[in-house]
C-alpha cells in the first residue's frame, strides 16, 4: 500500500501527525484523533487531559478552538502548566465536561519505564490499575460528558511498565467495573507499515475489526504499539466508582522486547526492497520442495498461470517461499518455469516484479511482512508443512478459486478478493 497523508477514522479522513516529536509509532494517528475529538466538543469550559501529551503538538489553533485552558494532570512529568497529581487522587466531586488521555492509562499503576523517566517504584504493580483509571475518568465526567482514551491493543501483555489491552481485558470495564455497555464506543487500528529510520517515519495505519488484533504484539515488528484501541466514553447516568475489587485471573503474556530499540533486522536493504514490492493483494505460496522436479514444476506452473491470467494481475504479488534450498536454486527454478509458461501461453507484461522469493526471516521481519499478506494459496486444500514461522492467521485461498475473484477496495482502504 502506498502511504497517503490521511487515514480514515470512523469514515472520516484525518491527516497523519507529521510533527517530529516522539512520533515513531501510535502518535501518528492518536494526535489527530485527539484534536478532532476536542475540536468537535459542544462544551469546552471544563476540559481535563490525563497525561501531558498534546501540548507538544499544539499551536495557536488550540486557542482558536478553545482547548488551551484545559487542565493537565501528570503524576511524573515536571512541566509548566502541568499539575503533578495522581489521577486516582482527584476527588469524585470534581467533574469535567470532557476528558482526553493519549497513551497514558496503560502506564498507571505499573513499574518504571526502561529509561527511568516515569513509573511506580513498587516492585509489584496493580495489573488492573489501567482499567481503574478508565473507570475513574468515567466517574469524573458530568452526566452528558465525553472522554476519549487511547491504549495499545492486541495480545494481553504485562510489559512491566505498561499493560497492552486485549478484548477480554477491555471487557472488564463493563462486567466488573460497571461502566454501561451503551456508554462505551470502541474503534481499533492496526499498523501495517513503517518506513525506517524510525525517527518520524511514514506509517500506514488502518481501522480494523477488534478480532484482527488478537495476535498483535507490542514492539514487534514495529516500535511500541502495533495496534491501538480508541475508547470513547459518553456518561449517560450517575456512576458509583468501585475500585477495591479482587483481581481477575487472566493470561498475561510477557513482552517480546522490553525496549523499543530493536529494529536493525528490519533495516536491511534486501528486506526493505521486499516490503516495497508489496501490492494491493499479496499471496504467499509454499511449495513442497521434497517432491520431484517434475511435480514441483507442474504445481508452480499452475499457480503462475492462474495469477498471470488474472484480470487484476498488476495488483497482485506472489510471494514464493523457497524452503531449505538456496536462493540461487529457487531463482533458477522459478525462471525456468516462467520462461516455459510464457512460451506456451498468451501472456503479456509479466515482469520480475510479479513474483518475489522469500527465504528465512527473523521473527520481526516475518511479523512485518505477514501484516501485508492477505491470503495463503493452497492446491486442493493441501498445505505443506511450514517451518519456523506462524501462518495460522493468514486466510486460505484455493488456487482454482482465484479466476472467479476480483479485487475489491473497502472503505477502510483494505483490499480483498471476492
Amino acid at each position: 500500500m502506498q502511504w497517503k497523508s490521511t487515514f480514515i477514522y470512523k469514515a472520516k479522513p484525518l491527516y497523519y501527525n507529521r510533527i517530529p516529536v516522539n512520533n515513531s509509532a501510535e502518535r501518528s494517528i492518536e494526535i489527530p484523533i485527539a484534536f478532532d475529538f476536542l475540536a468537535n466538543l459542544k462544551e469546552k469550559n471544563k476540559i481535563l487531559e490525563v497525561g501531558n501529551v498534546l501540548h507538544f503538538y499544539e499551536n495557536s489553533l488550540s486557542e482558536y478552538i478553545g482547548i488551551r485552558s484545559r487542565r493537565i494532570v501528570d503524576k511524573f512529568e515536571r512541566c509548566p502548566g502541568v499539575n503533578n497529581v495522581d489521577l486516582m487522587d482527584l476527588p469524585s466531586e470534581e467533574k469535567y465536561e470532557a476528558i482526553v488521555s493519549i497513551s497514558t492509562v496503560e502506564h498507571i499503576g505499573q513499574g518504571v519505564e526502561p529509561s527511568g523517566y516515569y513509573g511506580e517504584d513498587d516492585e509489584v504493580g496493580d495489573l488492573e490499575a489501567p482499567l481503574k483509571a478508565i473507570a475513574k475518568i468515567y466517574d469524573l465526567l458530568v452526566v452528558g460528558g465525553q472522554a476519549l482514551i487511547t491504549v495499545p491493543f492486541g495480545k494481553l501483555i504485562n510489559g512491566e511498565w505498561y499493560i497492552q489491552f486485549s478484548e477480554e481485558y477491555l471487557g472488564l470495564l463493563e462486567c466488573k467495573y460497571g461502566i454501561p455497555q451503551k456508554a462505551i464506543l470502541k474503534s481499533f487500528f492496526k499498523r501495517f507499515f513503517l518506513e525506517p529510520p524510525v525517527h518520524n517515519p511514514f506509517q500506514i495505519w488502518l481501522e480494523v475489526e477488534e478480532k484482527q488484533l488478537i495476535q498483535v504484539n507490542y514492539n514487534c515488528p514495529w516500535p511500541c504499539a502495533n495496534g491501538i484501541a480508541v475508547i470513547e466514553l459518553n456518561k449517560i447516568e450517575p456512576f458509583s466508582l468501585k475500585l477495591y475489587l479482587p483481581p481477575t485471573s487472566l493470561p498475561y503474556r510477557k513482552t517480546v522486547y522490553k525496549k523499543p530499540v530493536i529494529y536493525s533486522s528490519l533495516i536491511e536493504d534486501e528486506f526493505l526492497a521486499l516490503l516495497k514490492k508489496t501490492r494491493d493483494i499479496n499471496l504467499i505460496f509454499f511449495l513442497d520442495w521434497e517432491q520431484s522436479e517434475e511435480e514441483l514444476a507442474t504445481e508452480l506452473e499452475l499457480v503462475l498461470k492462474t495469477i498471470f491470467h488474472h484480470p487484476d494481475q498488476k495488483h497482485i504479488l506472489l510471494l514464493l517461499e523457497y524452503g531449505g534450498i538456496s536462493e540461487e536454486e529457487a531463482a533458477l527454478f522459478l525462471s525456468s518455469v516462467t520462461m516455459s509458461l510464457l512460451m506456451e501461453e498468451d501472456i503479456n507484461d509479466v515482469t520480475d516484479e510479479d513474483v518475489a522469493l522469500i527465504g528465512q526471516m527473523t521473527r520481526v521481519q516475518w511479523e512485518a511482512l505477514s501484516n501485508n499478506i492477505q491470503y495463503r494459496l493452497v492446491l486442493n486444500k493441501y498445505q505443506p508443512k511450514v517451518e519456523n514461522i506462524s501462518v495460522e492467521k493468514i486466510p486460505l485461498c484455493e488456487v482454482d478459486s482465484l479466476p472467479g475473484k476480483r479485487i475489491c477496495r473497502l472503505k477502510t482502504d483494505f483490499y480483498k478478493l471476492q
